[in-house]
C-alpha cells in the first residue's frame, strides 16, 4: 500500500463495514483529500472515479433513450411504423427514461430500489392522468404536457412503462457486468 503514488506518508486509516456487500473495505485518504479504497485483497478501489464513470455511462443512457422517444414520437408514423409501435414504443422508452434518470442520480443505490421506485412514478404519473382541472388540460395539451404527463389514460401504459423499465434494468446489468479476462 505505501508503494501507491497517490498516498503520503501520513495516513488517515478508517475501517468502513459495507452490509449491501458483506465485505471489510480501508479507506486512506491522501494529502488532496481523494478516497481512495482497498479492499480485502489489497487492490486499491478508486470509488470516485468508478461512481462518476457509472454516472456519465448512465446519464448517456438517459440522452440516448430520451433522443429515441422523440424520434419515434415525432418521425414514427412519417416512416409508416405502426401506431401500436409508435404508441407503446414511446410509452416503453418513457419508462426506460425514468429508470436511467433515477438509475443516474441515485448511483449507489440498489437497482432493485431503482426499479420499485421507477415502477412507482409510472404508475402515479398515469394515474394522474385520471384527474382533469382546466389549467392541468391546458398543459397536456402542449407538446411538453402530452410528452411528460400524457392526455389519456390507458392501463396498456402501465405495461409498457413496467416494460420499459424492465429493458433499462436489463441493459443496466448487461453493461455493468465484470468484463471477463482471457
Amino acid at each position: 500500500m505505501s508503494d501507491h503514488p497517490a498516498l503520503v506518508s501520513f495516513w488517515a486509516l478508517a475501517t468502513f463495514y459495507s452490509p449491501s456487500s458483506s465485505r471489510n473495505i480501508v479507506a486512506a485518504l491522501s494529502s488532496r483529500a481523494r478516497l481512495i479504497c482497498i479492499d480485502k485483497r489489497g487492490a486499491p478501489l478508486d470509488m470516485q472515479r468508478t461512481l462518476t464513470r457509472g454516472r456519465l455511462l448512465l446519464f448517456l443512457a438517459l440522452l440516448l433513450t430520451i433522443a429515441s422517444g422523440l424520434a419515434l414520437r415525432r418521425h414514427g408514423y412519417a416512416l409508416h411504423l405502426p401506431f401500436v409501435v409508435v404508441k407503446y414504443g414511446g410509452s416503453l422508452l418513457w419508462g426506460a427514461m425514468v429508470y436511467w434518470l433515477l438509475a443516474t442520480i441515485f448511483v449507489s443505490t440498489r437497482r432493485i430500489k431503482v426499479v420499485s421506485v421507477a415502477l412507482t412514478i409510472a404508475i402515479f404519473v398515469e394515474l394522474f392522468r385520471l384527474w382533469h382541472t382546466p389549467s392541468l388540460d391546458a398543459f397536456r395539451l402542449t407538446t411538453a404536457g402530452a410528452l411528460l404527463l400524457g392526455r389519456v389514460f390507458s392501463p396498456w401504459n402501465i405495461l409498457a412503462y413496467a416494460a420499459g423499465i424492465a429493458a433499462a434494468l436489463a441493459v443496466d446489468c448487461a453493461l455493468s457486468r465484470p468484463k471477463s479476462s482471457m
